[in-house]
């Protein structure tokens, strides 16, 4: 038998939560390398309250955006409108 099958699930779940454990290191340490604020590409979460967000950039130029499109003389009003063929 293997280790993992000679244990508990109590153990094991023990062993994952226990911060002296080699296990838990290892998830603690893959999680930190998830989570990098810095990194250039955004969670869909953050993007999300990004847009969300009045007070930034990219709120202010989605809603210029949806204002020219809905604006009939604006021509991205027509481009948004044209038949695909």
């Amino acid at each position: 038998m293997t280790k993992d099958k000679e244990r508990s699930p109590n153990d094991q779940r023990s062993d994952a939560k226990n911060p002296n454990n080699e296990e838990y290191q290892k998830s603690m340490d893959n999680k930190s390398e998830q989570y990098n604020p810095d990194a250039e590409t955004r969670s869909p979460n953050e993007q999300r309250a990004d847009v969300k967000n009045p007070n930034n950039d990219e709120y202010k130029e989605n809603q210029d955006n949806k204002a020219n499109q809905l604006n009939p003389e604006h021509p991205a009003y027509h481009k948004s409108r044209e038949e695909n063929d």
